[in-house]
């Protein structure tokens, strides 16, 4: 697990957990420094803990800068899926390696799968899908390539390069 900065990127790989939260606040106000006009949130996780992503989500609502996602394949995980997935979600342009996949289902609670209408609702929010396209992605709990994720409306653009992380600052 590791959060990682560079200017005005903050790089994401691993396990979204309260630690993985507690790196990612204290870093994002360092990037918000930055001159940039913009914040690049450099992602690869498969999800995580959701009040851990709930703090995160905090920071990245109340940013004065624009947020800009980019979905990575790496080592640790072909791209975003669960609680990554919602993150990614709220950033004014995503983007998604065209080697890696996005991911969503309902939540869980307690290693059990909780079917919520919000989750239905908040997707639908987020693609323009209809509630019974919204319905079934997320009870197939469903991994999609890029082209899908494009496809779907979940992300914006698909990038051809391919991802290297940084070194640890």
């Amino acid at each position: 697990m590791s959060v990682d900065i560079l200017h005005n990127q903050i790089h994401i790989i691993g396990i979204i957990d309260d630690v993985l939260a507690r790196k990612f606040i204290e870093k994002f106000d360092l990037v918000l420094s930055d001159p940039l006009p913009n914040v690049e949130l450099h992602i690869s996780s498969l999800g995580g803990l959701i009040p851990a992503m709930e703090d995160m989500l905090v920071k990245i609502q109340l940013s004065y800068k624009p947020i800009e996602v980019y979905i990575h394949n790496t080592f640790v995980y072909s791209g975003v899926a669960s609680a990554a997935s919602v993150i990614a979600s709220f950033a004014s342009v995503k983007t998604i390696d065209f080697n890696a996949t996005f991911m969503i289902h309902h939540g869980c609670h307690d290693n059990a799968v909780v079917e919520k209408e919000e989750d239905i609702i908040f997707w639908m929010e987020k693609t323009e899908l209809d509630y019974d396209v919204v319905d079934h992605l997320l009870k197939a709990e469903t991994v999609m390539d890029a082209n899908l994720a494009s496809l779907f409306g979940f992300i914006d653009n698909i990038r051809y390069e391919l991802y290297e992380p940084i070194v640890a600052c």
